[in-house]
């Protein structure tokens, strides 16, 4: 018989064990199956999220574009308180059609446009990824529009071109017109106007009557015409100082899809030239990115003088630019990132255009535009 000792008993043996390697592979396993999940999870929303936000941004860059270009046709031949140039005076060294202006501009017509070759209504066009740019110049730019000399700037091929002239963006009432009756007569301006020397401007009262004429050089905010310039004035304008006489500048912009520097890995973008008034280049300034391509037919009266649109034709078919009441216009933008998930190449119709992209992953939308331009409406 073992004698017991003193401690006998007081500490049972532990039945405490650690996990087996099988229970320890097993909770690794689940462990990692729902970190898996999880980033599954996280991937799929942060995918979501991408995709909505480039949704967003080629629906707001679309708007931006459609209300720019909205602006500028429907106000395209703003000439002040008459949409009859007929009835225009002239202070101008020049006679009609032209006025004194050069190859740029006629005041007959409010807009112009240009026809890529191969881009009518039916035709195929293929979008290339990296597409080098050309120049205006290169005999792909068709039109009716008589010789107008346009300015030296790279497009993206297969996109056409716009031209629209006002007179309202840089405008001012006026104070008074110091020295009507003879040359030099100065215009003094309630507020600055943004004219500068050399503009050619339309003086217009509401009342009497209206001008062309020519701003020479200014004095302060002032305006002053003389015959000093080119094509320079012949006499002052007709127009009455107490009746409310406002003035504003001619100013033409064009409108095309080129690429910032011309660099082929740029994204296509939409621009807006500003042209002098002899007709250079002015201000070049990028307006929405994203713009592929740009198409534009052009709605005319048919004979019957009623100003509706009564045909649509491309700049290339359009039979009297006088006659132009409408514009329809159809641009494709794409997303400034890659968030679509495969590689696919797809085929939109842009005015009757089958525009094809590249294979790529990037999200595109379709835009319409369809205008009337105000100032050769009734």
């Amino acid at each position: 018989m073992t004698p017991k000792t003193a401690f006998a008993g007081r500490f049972p043996r532990s039945r405490a064990a650690g996990l087996t390697l099988v229970e320890l592979l097993i909770g690794i396993t689940l462990g990692l199956v729902l970190v898996a999940g999880m980033i599954q999870l996280f991937i799929s929303n942060k995918a979501s999220y991408q995709l909505n936000e480039s949704m967003s941004r080629v629906q707001e860059n679309g708007r931006f574009a459609v209300q720019m270009l909205n602006d500028w046709t429907r106000g395209a031949g703003f000439i002040g308180c008459t949409h009859e140039v007929e009835t225009i005076g002239n202070a101008l060294a020049g006679s009609a059609p032209t006025y004194g202006f050069t190859g740029t501009f006629d005041p007959r017509q409010p807009l112009a446009g240009w026809e890529y070759t191969a881009t009518a209504d039916g035709d195929n066009l293929a979008l290339a990824e990296n597409a080098p740019t050309q120049a205006n110049d290169s005999g792909n730019l068709l039109t009716t529009a008589g010789n107008i000399d346009l300015p030296a700037f790279a497009i993206v091929p297969g996109s056409d071109v716009l031209m629209t002239w006002s007179a309202g963006r840089h405008s001012a009432p006026l104070n008074d017109i110091v020295n009507p009756g003879a040359l030099p007569t100065t215009l003094e301006t309630q507020f600055p106007s943004g004219i500068r020397a050399g503009d050619i401007v339309v003086v217009s009262d509401c009342d009497q009557g209206a001008s062309w004429a020519q701003v020479c050089s200014l004095s302060g905010d002032d305006l002053v015409l003389s015959g000093s310039c080119s094509p320079g004035n012949t006499r002052p304008p007709a127009v009455v100082a107490d009746h409310g006489p406002v003035v504003g500048a001619m100013e033409a912009s064009i409108f095309f899809v080129g690429k910032e520097d011309d660099d082929p890995v740029n994204p296509p973008t939409l621009f807006r030239l500003s042209l002098d008034p002899d007709g250079t280049a002015d201000t070049l300034e990028a307006l929405v990115e994203g713009v592929e391509s740009l198409q534009i037919t052009y709605g005319e009266d048919g004979g019957d003088s009623d100003r509706d649109a009564d045909v649509y034709h491309a700049a290339d078919q359009v039979g009297d630019w006088e006659d132009v009441v409408a514009v329809r216009m159809g641009l494709l933008l794409r997303s400034d990132n890659t968030t679509v998930q495969s590689r696919m190449s797809r085929t939109h119709d842009l005015l009757g255009v089958n525009v094809t992209t590249p294979a790529d992953r990037h999200l595109r939308h379709v835009f319409r535009v369809n205008n009337a331009i105000r100032n050769n409406l009734p």
